[in-house]
């Protein structure tokens, strides 16, 4: 393992609750591990060789396997000063059947701010199946990029607040029980534009999979190789 103490940026997912079934990882059985589902490319993780999908044994003398999400950061957030983690890479093929609900994590101080050209400049009336609803035009860097009703971006907002619950969201816009009206359909609009515009700014929200997802955009990881099976990622 490596030890450092300069910042950089990971993304962890593994299992919410401690404990769970045992599965084969390159030969051995573990309990569920959290793991890197992202690392920031030039940054001192990367730099390390930590790759996505590597599983966490242990955080900084700690193991952690079987351990919950919410464990594994509370032993990060202990030393704000260094981080050593010991990490077990895996095949990627190994990568979706290990897979388990994710959690992500970045640091308050680590989120980077980038404007991005991107605008919700009309809206579209809709019919189907005998119901009408409105959808809401995304346009990036110009372009049209994808067209959401109301409830996808809410549920884009309620995955990303899991996903980066040290963010503070700018306000979105709430749910309305009755068909709106032009007035309160403007303001909707208007309301939905602001809040992904300041969310897309932040770089590491803008690049998770479930933006990506949501704006239609693929992603191309970028894989490397390494020699190591453990490694350490600098974080704090």
């Amino acid at each position: 393992a490596v030890v450092s103490t300069q910042s950089g940026h990971y993304a962890g997912r593994g299992q919410v609750d401690e404990g769970g079934q045992l599965k084969s990882i390159n030969g051995k059985l573990y309990p569920p591990l959290q793991h890197i589902s992202n690392v920031v490319e030039g940054g001192p993780a990367d730099d390390a060789g930590v790759l996505i999908g590597d599983r966490i044994l242990e955080v900084n003398g700690h193991s952690v396997e079987g351990e919950s999400h919410s464990r594994v950061i509370e032993l990060i957030k202990q030393n704000p000063e260094k981080l050593r983690m010991i990490l077990m890479s895996v095949p990627m093929k190994e990568n979706d059947r290990l897979d388990g609900e994710a959690v992500s994590y970045c640091s308050e101080e680590d989120f980077d701010i980038k404007k991005v050209d991107i605008t919700v400049p009309s809206v579209s009336h809709k019919e189907e199946n005998g119901s009408k609803f409105v959808v809401y035009n995304v346009y990036l860097n110009g372009q049209f990029q994808c067209s959401h009703r109301y409830n996808a971006f809410h549920a884009l907002q309620s995955d990303l607040k899991t996903k980066f619950y040290q963010f503070e969201f700018p306000r979105f816009p709430g749910k309305w029980p009755f068909q709106l009206s032009n007035s309160q359909l403007e303001k909707r609009h208007k309301e939905l534009e602001q809040w992904l515009i300041q969310v897309c700014s932040v770089t590491q929200i803008f690049d998770h999979f479930y933006m990506q997802d949501f704006l239609g955009l693929t992603k191309v990881k970028k894989e490397k190789s390494t020699d190591c099976d453990s490694a350490l990622i600098p974080l704090l």
